[in-house]
């Protein structure tokens, strides 16, 4: 039985576990982020659904915005609560700094200047988007959901911070900001994980369970 985390393979019972394998998605990207062209720019990648929790976004992004001006948030995605979070936006006194970009076939050559990458789910199954991300070399924060912690190492390839914890997220985002040696280190330490999630290794991963 094959599972996509250790996470979800643990909410069987122990004969399902016994038989299962981990085994992740594969991840492909058409560019590496560029570090010297970045710019003072956040962005986010996935649906407009409650479970992606924008809301929880915008709202860090709101205080960060405080101390850290001039910076812009660019949301990437489409879907049915896009009135919703322009609303948050527009009561965060942020809706000039917000961007809603819908859906991109271009979107890693539109987030590869970027400063951080920001993922602020409620629960998650393997998110793509944040493993393509920490895979173009981004320097990434998480909301700690799901079996997130088995893609981003806290402090080693990427930030954690509980779920629905404004205040945590917010400090995190300007702790990034303020600290160029942080940003070097996740980014060069989120490639090399992410090495493991190319689609040559994964398919090695299948041939061998078969």
């Amino acid at each position: 039985i094959v599972f996509q985390t250790e996470f979800t393979k643990n909410k069987f019972p122990e004969n399902i576990k016994k038989k299962g394998i981990i085994i992740p998605n594969p991840i492909n990207i058409s560019c590496f982020s560029e570090p010297l062209l970045m710019k003072k720019k956040i962005v986010s990648v996935g649906r407009l659904v409650p479970q992606k929790n924008h809301t929880l976004l915008i709202k860090a992004f709101a205080v960060f915005l405080k101390t850290h001006k001039d910076y812009n948030l660019h949301i990437y995605g489409i879907g049915n609560i896009l009135d919703e979070l322009k609303l948050v936006a527009r009561e965060n006194n942020v809706e000039e700094f917000v961007h809603f970009e819908g859906f991109c076939e271009d979107v890693h050559e539109r987030i590869k200047d970027a400063e951080q990458f920001v993922f602020s789910s409620n629960y998650e199954g393997m998110p793509n988007a944040l493993m393509e991300a920490m895979m173009m070399g981004l320097p990434c924060i998480s909301t700690n959901c799901s079996g997130i912690g088995e893609i981003i190492c806290n402090e080693i390839d990427g930030l954690l911070v509980p779920k629905e914890d404004v205040s945590s997220l917010s400090k995190a985002m300007c702790r990034l900001s303020d600290d160029k040696a942080l940003q070097n280190k996740l980014r060069e330490a989120a490639r090399i994980k992410a090495e493991a999630w190319k689609t040559e290794a994964i398919a090695e991963k299948w041939e061998e369970l078969f």
